[in-house]
Order: structure tokens, then sequence, then C-alpha cells
């Protein structure tokens, strides 16, 4: 699996990386050690945390597996987003409730609309990352993160420049690696263009059903992009359109591809386009059952699918009229 490097960190990093939000959340403490576990001996080594994900309860989880390889892994995490804390008796029920989300899709959409509606949002002050980060700490058990994103802030939150020195103390005293922006890429975009520094790391969705790509002002910055197969939404999308989309691919590789057209695997270029779409970066997903971390590393690692395959791929799947190079631009147009 290829390997790359995100400035200001030492440890080359899979290019997939482990999405924890349903740690603690939808998914028991046992389920997410053995998924980690099967994950990093697999190479996966990039875990991608949050202040507020399992209820406040997932980096904990995340501190008791990397407690004895802390030098091997790359933890991210994020502040601005603070969880309401759980009443005891729901506590007690997560085990019921996660049987019950498995077996009804309108229970795990009501928990899952419950879930977003405890969270306390945009605490973004000096004071707020501080704590924040004192606690991210304390919970994994460990002397430092290796990013410390600032979580979900939109146009119209202010950043200011005491918080990005702030962040560029917590370097030099060595709390933190590096630091970024953890939202979609038009707040990303429009928060930056008013920042005195660039972060030096932006995570974002981007996929091949909304490939979206920076502006000029974090065009620089490394790239993390999440969530390559779209969300429920977009499952229930593709699922409508997969034979034709492939019937579509399928006919362009006859007639672009001299010879051994290669077999088109949906999921497989989702992963892709990502990755894609990500100029080199990294792709985060959240992979719990242990067949999709297989299908993950064997994907990100097999050069099946040429470049160009993957780009008429995103053509066909958002409705673009061109894929422009993934180094330059803003969003491909529909």
């Amino acid at each position: 699996m290829r390997r790359i490097i995100i400035p200001g960190i030492d440890i080359p990093a899979a290019c997939v990386g482990f999405g924890t939000a349903s740690i603690m959340g939808s998914v028991g403490k046992k389920r997410s050690i053995e998924a980690l576990s099967y994950a990093y001996e697999r190479g996966v080594n990039y875990l991608d945390l949050a202040r507020s994900y399992g209820f406040g309860e997932a980096e904990k989880v995340v501190g008791e597996f990397v407690s004895n390889k802390r030098d091997s892994v790359i933890i991210a995490t994020k502040f601005g987003i603070f969880p309401t804390k759980v009443p005891k008796i729901i506590s007690l029920a997560k085990p019921i409730i996660r049987i019950a989300q498995k077996r009804s899709k309108f229970i795990k959409n009501m928990v899952r609309k419950q879930s977003s509606e405890v969270l306390n949002k945009g605490f973004y002050s000096v004071h707020d990352a501080k704590k924040s980060l004192e606690k991210s700490l304390t919970e994994i058990g460990t002397d430092y993160i290796d990013v410390l994103h600032i979580h979900d802030c939109i146009s119209t939150d202010q950043l200011t420049d005491e918080l990005l020195c702030f962040l560029e103390k917590c370097i030099k005293e060595g709390k933190i690696r590096t630091w970024g922006i953890a939202s979609d890429i038009y707040s990303i975009n429009s928060i930056s263009s008013n920042l005195r520094l660039s972060p030096p790391v932006i995570q974002y969705q981007s996929n091949a059903f909304l490939p979206v790509i920076p502006e000029s002002k974090v065009l620089n910055s490394f790239r993390i992009v999440h969530s390559p197969f779209g969300g429920a939404t977009c499952k229930q999308r593709l699922s409508e359109v997969e034979d034709e989309v492939r019937v579509k691919l399928e006919s362009w590789c006859s007639e672009n591809i001299e010879s051994n057209p290669p077999a088109i695997d949906i999921y497989k270029m989702l992963l892709l386009s990502s990755s894609f779409l990500s100029d080199k970066g990294l792709v985060i997903t959240s992979m719990f059952d242990l067949k999709h971390i297989e299908f993950n590393i064997q994907t990100m690692t097999e050069k099946k699918y040429p470049v160009e395959l993957i780009e008429k791929f995103i053509d066909i799947l958002s409705g673009s009229k061109e894929v422009p190079n993934a180094a330059v631009g803003n969003v491909i147009e529909k």
C-alpha cells in the first residue's frame, strides 16, 4: 500500500486511514478494538478522531489500542465540537440500541438524528481549543497529537489570529505536530482566504458523486478526503444507476484501452476516485467490517485502473461535463 508523508510528521502514513466516528456510538468497544487491530496489522496507521466522537468516548478506546504502539501510529483529532454528556440510562442501553439499529433503518436514522442534536458546535476560542486539546491528550494517554483539526467550522465562524498563534505555540511545545481544518470544502476555502496562515492540512468530503477540490489559497495544503462511498443517500443513488454506469465504462474501455480492458468494480472505482481527488493525499473511511478492511487495502494496493478510466468514472457518476486535473480548480461543475 502506498505510503505518504504528511508535512510536519515523520512517520509515513498509509494512503487509507481509519475513520473512528462510530466508535462507542454505533460500534462497541470490543468490535472497535478488533477492527483497529486488524487494520493496523495490515498497515493502516492513520487514525482519525474527534473530541466529540462516540459521545466523547472514542478517544479513550483508541488510546487503549495505541498504548503500546504510539510511535508507529498517526493520531488526528479535532476540537470545536463538544459532546453533551449522555444520561447514564442511555449509556447503559447502548448495546441494545446498536442491535436495534442493525434491524431497523428507522431506528438507525432516528439515532443518527438524535446524536447530531446533542453536539455543541462552534467552540473555536483559544480557551476552548486548549481545554479540548488537554482533554484529548488525557483521554488518548499521549503526550502529543499528530494532527489537530479545527472541526466543522463554517464561513461565518471567526478563527482569530490568537487561535493561530496558539496552534503555532502547541507545535513549538511538542503538543501537536501540525494542524488543519476539517469541514466542507466551501467553508475551508472561505475561511482560509481570511487567515494569516494557510492550514497545513485540510480534510473534507470529496468523491465521485460530488467531486470537489480546493481553491488557490489552500491548493498546497495536504489533502485528506473522506466519505469515498458517499453515505447512505449516495448508495441508494448508485444502486439505481450502477448497471448504466458499468455499461458506459465498459464501452469507454473498449474504445480507449487497446488490450485487456479491466473488469469494472464500481466500489473499487469509488475508493480510487477519492484517492485521485485527494491529489496523492489520504482517504479516510470507516471500516469496522473485516471484509471491508481487506477490500480497502487491496484496492489501494493494486494498480488495476488507469487514471483516465477513473476520470471517466467521476465524469459519469457526477454528471459532469469535464473532470479537471485534481491539482487545480474548485468544484467540478455539473
